[in-house]
C-alpha cells in the first residue's frame, strides 16, 4: 500500500508537537488513529520515525532526514492548491484567439486591454488569418475561440452573432465622388475599384451584389485584407466598398466615409468548438469582447454608420 497524504500529515505535524494526543487533536481524529497511521508509515517505509522520551516522542535521524521531503510535498500542494483557485477565477491560465485583421486593429486590442487589467496572470495568445483560417484555428484547438464575419458554414463550431452593420465606402478627400452623400453602385462604373476577394466575407457579399464584369472595365484592385484595401486608398489608387468596423482603428481618418447603395449587411460573430466548452479564461472574455463591442456600435452610430448588437 502506497504512503498516503493523511499519513505524511500526521508525521507532518508530530515532528512539530513531539505528541501523539496534540497531533489528534489538530487533525481532529482520535489519538488511536493518529497511531495507527504513524505505524503503518514505519511499516511502510521500513524505518522508525519516532522513539519513546517520557510523555512525549523524540524523531528519530531518518525522521529528521525525512521531514524536508514531506515539507516540500505539502508546499507542492499548497501551490496546486492556488494555481486551481486562481484557473477557477480565471486569474491565470492562457487563452488564444483567432480572428481577422479587421478586428485585430479595432475591437480586439480594447477588449484585450481591460481583460489584461483584470487577469494579468492569464497568458495570451492572438493570431490573425483569413476568415477560413480562423474556423480551422479553432477546430485543430490552436485557438479557444474566434472572431469573424458571417456567414460561417462549418457546423463542427458554434456561432455567436455579436453586431451588425452595413458596409460603406471609402475614399480619398480628393476623389471625384467625395462631394456626394451617398455612393451607389452605378457611380463605380468610370471608377477605379478596390475589392476584397470571395475568400472573406465582405468581398463575398459585394461579389454577389455588383456587376463584376461591367465594373472590371474601370479597373479592378483585388485584395485579401481590409488594411490593403484601406492603405491603397489612402495612397489614392481607388475607392474601396468595405466594412465599418476598420474605422475604429483609426486608420481611415484622413478618408472620405460614405454610405452605400445598394445595403450590404454584415455581422460579426464569436465561434468556438461544439466538440470542447470554452475554458474559463475565454468565458471570462468574452464579457470584455461584448462590452467592447457595445462601445464600437455606439461608435459607429456616432459616425452615421448603421450598426446593433445582435
Amino acid at each position: 500500500m502506497p504512503v498516503s497524504l493523511r499519513q505524511m500529515e500526521v508525521f507532518r505535524l508530530l515532528m512539530q508537537t513531539r505528541n501523539v494526543t496534540e497531533t489528534a487533536r489538530l487533525l481532529h481524529i482520535s489519538q488511536p488513529a493518529a497511531s495507527q497511521m504513524l505505524k503503518e508509515l514505519e511499516q511502510r517505509l521500513g524505518l522508525a520515525l519516532f522513539v519513546r522520551a517520557g510523555n512525549r516522542i523524540r524523531p528519530t535521524g531518518e525522521a529528521r532526514a525525512l521531514i524536508e521531503d514531506v515539507e516540500q510535498i505539502f508546499v507542492r500542494m499548497g501551490k496546486m492548491e492556488s494555481r486551481a483557485a486562481e484557473l477557477r477565477d480565471a486569474t491565470a491560465g492562457s487563452l488564444a484567439i483567432s480572428t481577422i485583421a479587421t478586428v485585430t486593429g479595432s475591437i480586439l486590442p480594447r477588449a484585450l486591454a481591460s481583460f489584461h487589467i483584470e487577469r494579468r496572470g492569464v497568458e495570451l495568445c492572438v493570431n490573425t488569418h483569413l476568415a477560413r483560417d480562423v474556423v480551422q484555428a479553432v477546430l485543430r484547438e490552436e485557438a479557444d475561440l474566434g472572431v469573424l464575419y458571417a456567414p460561417v458554414e462549418d457546423h463542427q463550431v458554434a456561432v455567436e452573432p455579436l453586431l451588425r452593420t452595413q458596409m460603406v465606402c471609402m475614399l480619398p478627400p480628393h476623389h471625384a465622388l467625395a462631394n456626394q452623400t451617398q455612393i451607389d453602385v452605378k457611380m463605380l462604373a468610370d471608377q477605379t475599384l478596390i475589392v476584397l476577394d470571395p475568400s472573406v466575407s465582405p468581398g463575398k457579399l459585394l461579389h454577389e451584389r455588383l456587376p463584376g464584369r461591367r465594373l472590371r472595365t474601370a479597373g479592378v484592385i483585388e485584395v485579401n485584407m481590409s488594411f490593403a484595401a484601406l492603405s491603397m486608398v489612402r495612397h489614392g489608387l481607388g475607392l474601396v466598398v468595405t466594412d465599418p468596423i476598420i474605422l475604429l482603428s483609426g486608420l481611415a481618418d484622413e478618408l472620405v466615409v460614405r454610405p452605400f447603395e445598394p445595403t450590404i449587411e454584415l455581422t460579426l460573430c464569436m465561434v468556438y468548438s461544439r466538440q470542447r466548452p470554452l475554458p474559463r479564461t475565454a468565458v471570462r472574455f468574452v464579457a470584455n469582447l461584448k462590452a467592447e463591442v457595445a462601445a464600437a456600435v455606439t461608435r459607429l452610430r456616432e459616425a452615421g454608420i448603421p450598426a446593433d448588437i445582435v
